[in-house]
C-alpha cells in the first residue's frame, strides 16, 4: 500500500486492511497518510506490514477520471482500480467529498485532497436524514477545523492510526 491509497476492512482478518478493489465498496473504511498530523494507537516496535491510516480530516488521494472530472465538492468513493477513487455518480457508499479541483495526467489519475468522512451517498439527496457516525464524524472534523484551523491548513493528514495490511 502507498500513500493516498483508498483502503477497506479485510473481511478475512478485520484487524487488516487492504487497497480497496470494488467500486462503491461498503468496507471502505480510510485512506494511506500521506503526511499524519496526530497518531492514535500503540506504535509498534516492527512497523513491517504497517501503514498510517487516515481516518477523518483532510488527506491527500489517489483518483481517477473513470466516472468524469472531478471538481471541489464532488463525492468520491473507492472505484475497481486496487486503490484508486473516482467520482461517485449513483447511491453508495462514498469516503469524501473533493476539496480541489483534478489536475489529472495523461492517464486521467492524479491525488486531490478530499475532506475524508465514509458515510452513504443519494444523488440529489438534499434534506434526507443521515445516520448518527454520520453526524459524530462530521462533528469530529468540524471542530478539529475549528480548534485547529490554521494549523490543519499545514498538515496534509489529520489523525491517523497504524494498522496491520494484509499483503
Amino acid at each position: 500500500l502507498t500513500p493516498g491509497m483508498i483502503v477497506s476492512i479485510d473481511r478475512n482478518d478485520t484487524e487488516k486492511v487492504t487497497s480497496s478493489k470494488v467500486a462503491y465498496d461498503e468496507t471502505a473504511s480510510g485512506v494511506v497518510s500521506t503526511e499524519p498530523g496526530w497518531t492514535l494507537g500503540p506504535e509498534a516496535k516492527d512497523k513491517t506490514g504497517q501503514v498510517q491510516l487516515a481516518l477523518t480530516g483532510r488527506v491527500p488521494t489517489l483518483v481517477s477520471t473513470i466516472n468524469g472530472d472531478i471538481k471541489a465538492g464532488d463525492p468520491i468513493t473507492s472505484s475497481d482500480i486496487p486503490g484508486i477513487g473516482m467520482k461517485a455518480t449513483k447511491s453508495g457508499t462514498i469516503i469524501g467529498r473533493a476539496m480541489e479541483n483534478l489536475k489529472a495526467d495523461e492517464d486521467g489519475r492524479g491525488m486531490v485532497t478530499i475532506l475524508l468522512n465514509t458515510t452513504h451517498y443519494e444523488p440529489g439527496g438534499r434534506g434526507r436524514t443521515i445516520g448518527r457516525l454520520d453526524v459524530i464524524g462530521w462533528a469530529v472534523t468540524a471542530v478539529l477545523l475549528l480548534v485547529f484551523g490554521a494549523k490543519l491548513k499545514k498538515l496534509t493528514a489529520r489523525i491517523s492510526t497504524t494498522v496491520d495490511v494484509r499483503a
